[in-house]
Formats: C-alpha cells, structure tokens, sequence
C-alpha cells in the first residue's frame, strides 16, 4: 500500500502469518497439556469442553467481527487492533495459576535438556503405551484422514453439483461450529464420562453415517430448500460429534500421560493430524475430479465403519479399559 505510514508487501504477510501460526501452535498445545495443572482431576472434562467452548465461539464470531471491522476501518487499525488483542490474551495468560508439577529429577537432567533427546524418549514413550500408540493416535489418523472428504466434497456438492448460494454454503459451514459450540457447553455441564473408549467408538460409528448421509441429496433430487435445511443439520450434527469423540480423548491423554510427557504426547497428536489433513485433501480433491461423489462419501464412511468395528472391538477396549484404569 504505496504512500501510507506502513507498506504492506507479500512477504511481510507470509512472514507475520507464519510467525503467528508457530504461536499458536506453541500456545495450543502448553496450554492443552497444562489443564491438569489449572483445575481439580474431576473438572478436566469441564475445562476441555470449555476451552472447546471458545474455540468454537471464536470461529463463529470472528469472521462477522473481522469482516465489519475489515469495512469500515483502514488496513492499518485493522491490523494495530488485531495486535492490542494478541497483547491482551498474553496478558490474560499471565495470570493464570498453575499448580507446580513434581517431575523428580527429571528437571535437574542434563539429558532432559536436550531438545532432541527429549522428541526421542516422546516417541518412546507413546510406543510402549498401549492405549496412545494402539487407540488415540488410530483415532486421530482416521477421523482426520476421512473427515477431508467432508471438506473437500462439500463445497463441491452444495455449490457445484446442488447450486445452491454462497450465502447458503456459508450458514450450513457455519452450522459446524455452532454444533461444536452446543455439545461443549452441553459437556462442560456433564460429569466426566466414565468409558471414554465406548464414547470414542460411538462417536466415530455416527461419523461414518453421518458421511455417508452426505451423498443422499445426491441420490434422491429435492428441492433447494429441502437440500439446504438437510446439509444445516448434518453439519449441525458433524459438530455435535466431534466434540463429543474429541472431548474424552484430550481428556484421556491428560489424565493417563505423565507430566513430563504430556506436552509431547499432545504435539506428536497434533503433528499426525496436521501431516494427515495435506495428504488426505490432495487424495480426496483427485477422487472428486474423477469419480462420482456418491460413491466416494459413501465408500469414506463405509470403510471409517469397518475400521472402527476392527480397531475398536470390545476385547481391545477392554483391554485399554484396564490400562486406563492402572494410569489413573
């Protein structure tokens, strides 16, 4: 922007956005693995569905927000506010109160102290155990895997193949997070739930109907009216689920890692989502160019059911019921 206080190039915005992506990723993850140490063991549910809570919130609202303020203020306010607030989460954060975990003497280990040591044991540490390695990483790999086909078809059927308006699209993508919204306040108002394998297991079967319910506007023609009332609550119902799959799972992993593991545990989590979604969109987005969408949903959901029904089977969480039980 030639002539003002501030040019803004393209370098500088992939730069600033980089920066702040790391940021995120760092705060993410210190502050999902430092529940336990802000509340009592029985409201790490209600904290997680909280935090989920707000992520949700934010991602309804800040689009509206975002785009007034982006409407009627100049380029560089815009970007002076969006810093003030980043100013004032950090100094928000700082007053939180964290209960000082007893690591031993791993703290005083030179070893510990080294960055890449510390990745090394991380990893060692989820292989030997049989509920992180056999049924939470699984879980993560898969709903991410074959939640792309949701992304990516979507926009697909509702735009291109139904026609309905952008407006449209955008209230059913919109009806996502307000479903996410709804089941974390609805669990923060719940006691924990006592058989998170069993919740995980439901939540993952109704995610492989609900993808294969996509394709079903596709197979019987209505109207636009019918198509876009239907798309709103199967979204409504995607986020629904996914919090409720989500939700026992975080708190699984904060209640059976080890502090000095739990950060990685959580980033290593992270890390197979995010290396999945890339993958997954570019094998999907080629399914989509070529082959016809009903039978991709359909074939997606059929096959999440499968390996749900194999890798979830009642002797394996049986056997991970025992493992949580001795973790706790």
């Amino acid at each position: 922007m030639a002539g003002s206080s501030l040019e803004i190039s393209l370098p500088l915005i992939y730069g600033t956005t980089a920066i702040l992506s790391v940021c995120s990723t760092f705060s993410s993850i210190t502050f999902s693995s430092s529940i336990p140490n802000l509340v009592n063991e029985g409201q790490i549910q209600k904290a997680t569905s909280l935090n989920q809570s707000a992520i949700s919130l934010a991602t309804i609202g800040a689009p509206i927000i975002g785009g007034l303020l982006y409407g009627v203020l100049s380029i560089q306010t815009f970007i002076a506010i969006n810093a003030v607030a980043y100013l004032f989460s950090a100094a928000l954060d700082s007053f939180l109160k964290f209960e000082k975990p007893d690591l031993g003497d791993n703290l005083n280990s030179e070893q510990t102290r080294n960055i890449w040591v510390e990745i090394k044991e991380g990893f060692t540490y989820v292989q030997s155990n049989y509920i992180l390695y056999k049924v939470i990483l699984p879980v993560g790999l898969w709903v991410n895997f074959f939640g792309v086909s949701m992304q990516v078809g979507l926009p697909y059927i509702v735009v291109q193949r139904l026609k309905l308006t952008s407006y449209q699209f955008g209230l059913i993508e919109a009806s996502l997070a307000i479903g996410m919204l709804l089941m974390s306040i609805f669990l923060s108002t719940r006691e924990e739930t006592r058989k998170p394998l069993i919740t995980m297991r439901i939540s993952l079967i109704i995610l492989s109907f609900l993808l294969g319910m996509m394709a079903i506007p596709l197979l019987l023609p209505a109207s636009s009216s019918f198509n876009f009332v239907y798309y709103l609550g199967l979204l409504l119902a995607f986020g629904l689920t996914i919090v409720f799959l989500n939700t026992p799972l975080y708190v699984l992993v904060q209640k059976t890692t080890p502090e000095q593991y739990r950060g990685r545990v959580l980033g290593l989590v992270e890390t197979v989502a995010n290396v999945i979604a890339p993958i997954s969109m570019i094998f999907y987005g080629f399914l989509f160019d070529y082959l016809n969408p009903v039978w991709i949903l359909l074939a997606s959901g059929l096959v999440l059911f499968l390996i749900t029904i194999y890798k979830m089977r009642v002797s394996k969480i049986q056997k991970s019921s025992s493992e949580i039980s001795s973790a706790i």
